[in-house]
């Protein structure tokens, strides 16, 4: 098989080595670092490195988005082609960068979901709080830093956070106040094509602090678990009624749900992630 991998980010160096160990033609185009130099992913021989995607798009049997930010514009024209991609269309995208229309969808799929409100500025925020003072999870709208998501410990926290913000201009775009629900983080993803799901679900376990214990400041991501099964209740629960919405937008690739496991077992879902999870994907290579 002949496989373009279309890399914004130089993540794909591991899936690349992969798929020519298993004996496919692999074509990699990796997007320069920011200050326009060239990535250094995959020098020295172990990849063959494109400078153009489009130029392979007729040659490829399959075609790998690693990003859900860049070229998904580019792209969109060719998967209306019919073009065998994998990855996040503009459709399915907004599921994840727009957190209150991923919402939307999922109260539409009859998917419960936690009350949210979104702000365009910190004085309204601030405000809201004060006047409603309950505990709440603040998560930004669109591309944001991971930093600006918090987690507040109490009312006079999330107030003290967003004074913080608005005092450093931490962020000018859109975001959402959403109610705190306590429990245990589980996420189930899923590959999906035109004949639905695969078979098998993958469940995870994703750990933000820095330490060990749930100690230390939050990260991206420092570590995650995972594992595959066959029978999944939370993909009953959070995936499978999405399974009509996806097939009508013509998804291929890789959808997961991030949610909330209260102590009575109800499942509060957080957020999509319509892409490959990184480093989620390479755990679920090695696998």
């Amino acid at each position: 098989m002949k496989i373009l991998i279309i890399d914004a980010s130089g993540v794909c160096l591991d899936f690349a080595l992969r798929c020519q160990n298993f004996g496919h033609t692999v074509k990699c185009f990796i997007r320069h670092n920011k200050d326009g130099s060239r990535s250094m992913v995959g020098d020295g021989g172990l990849i063959e490195r494109v400078s153009e995607w489009e130029k392979y798009m007729n040659w490829a049997d399959l075609i790998f988005c690693t990003d859900n930010i860049f070229y998904i514009h580019g792209l969109e024209r060719y998967r209306d082609k019919g073009y065998p991609i994998i990855g996040p269309s503009i459709d399915t995208n907004r599921w994840e960068q727009d957190r209150m229309h991923g919402a939307d969808v999922m109260e539409k799929a009859g998917i419960t979901t936690i009350p949210s409100t979104v702000f365009k500025n910190y004085d309204e925020a601030i405000k809201h709080v004060m006047d409603n003072p309950k505990r709440y999870v603040s998560k930004p709208i669109g591309d944001g830093a991971k930093e600006l998501s918090y987690v507040a410990k109490s009312a006079a926290d999330m107030v003290f956070m967003l004074q913080k913000w608005k005092k450093s201009n931490a962020y000018k775009g859109d975001f959402i106040l959403q109610e705190f629900h306590g429990g245990v983080e589980f996420g189930v993803g899923g590959w999906f094509g035109p004949g639905g799901f695969n078979k098998q679900f993958c469940e995870s376990w994703e750990f933000k602090k820095l330490m060990n214990d749930d100690l230390g400041v939050a990260t991206g991501e420092q570590g995650t678990i995972v594992r595959y099964t066959s029978e999944s209740y939370l993909a009953d629960q959070v995936l499978k009624p999405l399974e009509d919405f996806l097939h009508g937008l013509a998804y291929t690739g890789y959808i997961d749900v991030n949610c909330i496991i209260d102590k009575d077992g109800f499942p509060w879902p957080l957020e999509f992630t319509m892409r490959p999870g990184w480093p989620l994907f390479q755990i679920q290579q090695a696998a």
